[in-house]
């Protein structure tokens, strides 16, 4: 009788993987082995912008202006008769002899021969401008010769604005002779200019606080100013009363309005009126005056 082979099976579970076997020690296990978020898996990636570069600055457009050049405007008061501006007379050889005392165009009201400056912001009316702020271009500029003629029986121009070391010349443009009589803190001459004769003065311009007088004693309307200046920042004022002064430093100054009658608003503008150049641009318009003159001596 053969033995019978009893053949038993037994099942033995297969070991869990490592990562789902419960640890011995949890917390430490959680610290050597940190669990991932399990959102990673299925969130999509976020979109990082970029920033946007910052545009090169243009070259010649600089944020700063050191020297900047003011504008503006002189007018006629409002409300304010306009001058007569009808011939003066008729004279034989000079023929309709025009007004060119005051000049008011009266259409703009504007103000002609109004002399603007600036000069330094202090009470101080001898205080010469300070050239380590004027523009170096300007510093040795290449100097003028000015010319005084004849038209409609006056002398033109009336009023003339230069910078000291300028040369300056009279010329006669009229058919009759005129006289010349000019007198500066330096030179004077009173001579006699036949027709198209010119005469020029001996010395260039020297600076001068006061105003240089011309006239002729023969035709006694005809008559004129020159002022001299140590420095560029000057202008005179054009038929519509605008004026233009070029490469105007920053900074704080006084600007003068100066007529042949007088000053804007007479002793109170003498020392010129506080002005702040800023230089976020590169030109400053200032706002429109209203001339205000002194009253004729009675």
């Amino acid at each position: 009788m053969r033995p019978i082979l009893f053949l038993a099976v037994v099942c033995i579970p297969a070991a869990a993987p490592a990562h789902e076997r419960t640890p011995l020690f949890p917390r430490l296990h959680a610290r050597l082995h940190p669990q991932p978020c399990p959102c990673v898996p299925v969130c999509p990636p976020v979109a990082v912008a970029e920033p946007e570069p910052i545009p090169p600055k243009k070259v010649g457009s600089p944020e700063f202006h050191p020297f900047v050049t003011l504008t503006g405007r002189v007018a006629w008061p409002d409300g304010k008769a306009l001058p007569n501006l009808a011939p003066l007379r008729i004279v034989p050889g000079l023929g309709p002899v025009l007004p060119n005392h005051q000049i008011v165009d009266p259409g703009t009201r504007g103000v002609k021969n109004v002399i603007v400056w600036l000069r330094p912001d202090n009470t101080d009316r001898a205080k010469t401008f300070p050239l380590s702020r004027i523009e170096p271009s300007l510093l040795s500029p290449e100097l003028q010769l000015h010319t005084v003629g004849v038209k409609g029986g006056q002398y033109e121009p009336r009023v003339l604005a230069a910078r000291g070391g300028d040369r300056l010349q009279f010329r006669n443009t009229a058919p009759v002779g005129i006289n010349l009589n000019y007198s500066s803190d330096v030179e004077s001459m009173n001579i006699l200019l036949k027709p198209a004769q010119a005469v020029a003065l001996k010395n260039p311009l020297e600076v001068q606080r006061t105003p240089i007088a011309f006239k002729c004693d023969i035709h006694p309307w005809m008559a004129g100013r020159v002022r001299v200046f140590d420095h560029p920042y000057y202008a005179t004022t054009d038929k519509d009363g605008k004026f233009e002064i070029k490469d105007a430093p920053v900074g704080k100054w006084r600007i003068v309005y100066w007529h042949e009658d007088g000053f804007h608003k007479g002793k109170d503008g003498i020392l010129g009126f506080p002005i702040e150049i800023k230089g976020d641009k590169a030109t400053l318009e200032l706002d429109p005056i209203k001339l205000e003159l002194p009253a004729p001596p009675k």
